[in-house]
Order: structure tokens, then sequence, then C-alpha cells
């Protein structure tokens, strides 16, 4: 359910006015973000960086840097946040993220790795992971990560989504059917998996352009994670952004924040 983000920003901007805290600016600053207003974001978050910089700080200014695409900066700025807290599994998370969008795919597998050791949650970093095999065509592998928690119940949109496009390019139609007509996520089946089996994934657009998003798990306000793009409606999920010559749709997919209930979206979590 959307939230009232503007409500939001009013009343932790007024009580701001009133009282200078630092964790009300760090809550307002957080509201801008998931507003999508960057750069308030930024704003308001400067002065607790140069007065009173900590973790959670130095993370919400490497997610703002990325969604800007200031991928170097928002590199810089997580590791600041590691750097803070060593032990911090969702700030290494967060790197993994950047540095897939930046294309930088096995130093992100390497990040998620310590986030994983970290102790971030299974169905988070397992889907971040597999969004680096589907980003590097490794299909199966893919599969690996995420078949064993769609079995254990796993089943948010946006891990059963990476799991049936996976299944669809590894050539396991068989399942990738089965998944789609248990979970009820297309009207028609086969031309669903038909269109997905024509699709393929790159973690960034190469061009700078925005395209279709791939998101990550959970809520943007805690841990993140990728995802495959879902739409609205019918068929199918992932939207072509750029038809090659081969008729291969392409589509750019970019990391996002997962939330707190770890299930609005699909990608990257």
């Amino acid at each position: 359910m959307p939230k009232n983000y503007n409500g939001l920003i009013a009343v932790y901007k007024q009580r701001l006015q009133y009282r200078e805290d630092k964790e009300t600016r760090l809550k307002l600053a957080e509201y801008y973000y998931l507003a999508n207003d960057y750069n308030s974001s930024l704003h308001y978050l400067s002065v607790l960086l140069e007065n009173s910089p900590s973790e959670p700080a130095y993370l919400l200014q490497a997610k703002n840097l990325s969604a800007q695409h200031q991928y170097k900066s928002a590199i810089d700025a997580i590791n600041m946040a590691i750097s803070s807290n060593p032990k911090s599994g969702e700030a290494y998370n967060v790197k993994g993220i950047i540095l897939s969008e930046s294309g930088l795919l096995p130093q992100a597998k390497e990040a998620f790795e310590t986030a994983r050791n970290l102790y971030v949650k299974d169905d988070v970093i397992n889907n971040n992971l597999a969004m680096v095999e589907i980003f590097s065509q490794r299909y199966q592998s893919a599969v690996r990560y995420l078949l064993p928690l769609y079995q254990r119940g796993y089943k948010d949109a946006k891990l059963t989504h990476n799991l049936v496009f996976a299944l669809v390019k590894s050539g396991d139609y068989g399942y990738a059917k089965e998944i789609v007509l248990v979970e009820n996520l297309a009207p028609y089946p086969d031309i669903f998996l038909e269109a997905l089996a024509d699709v393929s994934i790159q973690p960034y657009a190469p061009d700078g352009s925005v395209g279709q998003t791939v998101m990550l798990s959970g809520a943007r306000e805690n841990s993140e994670s990728f995802i495959v793009p879902a739409q609205p409606s019918a068929t199918p999920f992932i939207e072509p952004v750029v038809a090659t010559p081969a008729k291969t749709k392409t589509v750019s997919v970019k990391p996002v924040e997962a939330n707190e209930a770890g299930n609005d979206v699909v990608g990257l979590r």
C-alpha cells in the first residue's frame, strides 16, 4: 500500500523547525528519499554528514546518490558506512546493489556474499545473488538460488517472477508454466512464457536512460533487493526497452531497495 510521504514529510519538517534533532532530521531525509525527491533528501542529510556522520546517514546518502546514477560517489558513501560499522550486513547489501547497477558484477557478488555472512535475510540476499547470475546469463545458477526459497514457502512477487524468468531462460518451460498457473501470474501462460523467452536483461542502461527498472526486495526503508520488473497486467512482466535486430528484447534493470515487509517489489533487495 502506498504511503502518504507528503504527510510524513510535513510532520517531520514541522518537528525539525521547532527543534533540531538528529533522528528527526534523518527521518525527514529518509521520507524525501522514499518520495523520490533525492535532492531534498541530500539537502537535509548534509547537516548530519557534516556535524555528526553515522552509518545510517552514510547509507541514506549512498542510496540517494545511486538513485541519481552517481555511482562513484555512492560507492564512496557506502564505504564510509562500512567503515563506521564493518559488521553491517545492510551496508554490504546496498554496496552490492550499487556495484550491480554499475555493471561491476564480480565485485557485487562478493559484497552480497559478505552480506550473507553477516546474516542478511535469505530471501533478500539469495534474490540479489540470483539477479547477478541473471545479469551474467547464468540462468541455471539463478534457479539454484531461487528455487529452494520458493519450495520453502517464500512466494512474494519479486522472487516468484525472477524464478519464472530464470526457469524460462534455462529451458524449463514445464516448471515455469506450473508456477505461473499456481501463482496466477498471467491469464495466458503460454503466450506469457513465449514473451519472456525473448527478453534479455542487463543491469543498467548503457546510454544512461532510465528505462525499465529491476527492483530489490523488501521496502525501501531497510534491506534491498533486485527484481525482474513486473507489469501491472497480463503479459509480459518484463517490458522491452530496446529491440535488437535479432528480435531479442533488452530490458535495463536497476536494483532498488526493499521494504520492511520485504514483499513490495521484485528484483534486487
